[in-house]
């Protein structure tokens, strides 16, 4: 693979280190920055889902155009990052169910907590290719980011119910740079998966404050798993 606007990454982000598959579930403030941030990082491989229509309310704090209201997200998404990079995504408009034989790495970008148990327990359960699962949550201007494998079992604890995730600040409220903010920390994370690098596995970050507790696997270290 040889794109041109990678020239300047090279010695950060070996080319030959992006073939892995990402899936975005969600394409909202989240999902549609990383989106951006991952092709424009070289990652070619890029499939989205989504069911809901870019709205007015969306303009501050997602990445569409004003051109996109009442356009599918993952279709209005599709067609910028080919605009702005080159790169054809996989787009599905459309609510992710049980969809199988997924592969690489799964971006958990939704709005609700009974979204994530059900892409958790279908990717266990069908998509045995799955690598790692990097579940981004934003409330206002506090940021969760959990990274972990498939078989990861302390994951299971971070899903709440939804009424109980309200006081965790498990909601999609956010703004421009929040979003941004957590791009890019997805990008990284993903950065450190491909490059085999240590990643973060809990960040908890207080963007008003500027407080941010990250814990990160070390190689030969933490076990993943338990």
């Amino acid at each position: 693979m040889e794109i041109k606007y990678l020239t300047r990454q090279l010695d950060i982000i070996p080319v030959d280190k992006l073939e892995m598959p990402v899936t975005i579930i969600g394409c909202g403030a989240i999902g549609s920055f990383a989106g951006l941030a991952l092709a424009k990082m070289g990652v070619t491989k890029i499939r989205v889902y989504d069911m809901d229509t870019v709205s007015e309310e969306n303009m501050n704090n997602q990445f569409f155009r004003i051109s996109d209201i009442g356009t599918n997200k993952a279709v209005a998404l599709a067609s910028l990052i080919k605009d702005f990079t080159g790169v054809v995504v996989d787009a599905h408009p459309y609510r992710f169910e049980q969809v199988a034989g997924l592969t690489g790495i799964v971006i958990t970008a939704v709005d609700t907590m009974s979204a994530r148990k059900d892409i958790y327990t279908t990717i266990r359960e069908m998509s045995p290719g799955v690598q790692y699962i990097i579940d981004p949550r934003m409330s206002a201007e506090f940021y969760a980011q959990y990274t972990c494998t498939p078989k990861t079992s302390w994951y299971k604890n971070t899903l709440y119910s939804d009424s109980e995730a309200v006081a965790q600040r498990c909601t999609a409220k956010s703004t421009i740079y929040t979003a941004t903010l957590a791009a890019g920390l997805i990008s990284k994370t993903v950065k450190n998966i491909i490059t085999g690098e240590p990643h973060p596995y809990n960040i908890q970050w207080d963007i008003k404050l500027s407080e941010n507790s990250m814990e990160m696997f070390t190689k030969g270290g933490k076990d993943e798993a338990r």
